[in-house]
């Protein structure tokens, strides 16, 4: 079983102290072949509620995104927990020269995103690079 852990200040009423929380409060992964007795063994487990899954069965996590969050909290870097983008999802722009700015996430790499700012009437649109850090997710206006 893996529970990612961040590092993070917690106020005391006379200090503060370090402490360590789940970096995604509500999950624990593990890694097994999921049979029946496996599966209600995993349930009977204090606090568990379920085990992700869809009509096909068990979701799988790819090996590489655990490895990609277990090299992440091994290195010194500050983690911030961040909210879940992806290509096509209407953003918000937070700070930055684009504060304010709703559009469509178009691609995302690790740093960069490109915003797209659409005018629906002439089906015109143009586009920016910035920080997907300085963007969170929004229903779509309208």
């Amino acid at each position: 079983s893996y529970l990612p852990l961040m590092e993070c200040w917690s106020r005391r009423l006379d200090r503060r102290k370090k402490v360590h929380l789940p970096l995604f409060p509500g999950y624990v992964f593990f890694h097994t072949v999921l049979d029946n007795y496996t599966n209600v063994k995993v349930l009977k487990t204090a606090g568990a509620v379920c085990v992700l899954k869809n009509s096909e069965g068990p979701l799988p996590i790819p090996d590489f995104q655990i490895e990609n969050l277990k090299t992440m909290l091994a290195s010194s870097l500050p983690l911030t927990p961040h909210s879940y983008l992806k290509e096509g999802d209407w953003v918000k722009v937070m700070r930055g020269a684009l504060e304010g700015c709703v559009g469509i996430l178009l691609r995302q790499n690790p740093k960069k995103g490109r915003l797209v700012i659409s005018v629906d009437i002439i089906q015109r649109s143009v586009s920016v690079e910035l920080n997907v850090e300085d963007v969170e997710a929004v229903r779509s206006p309208g």
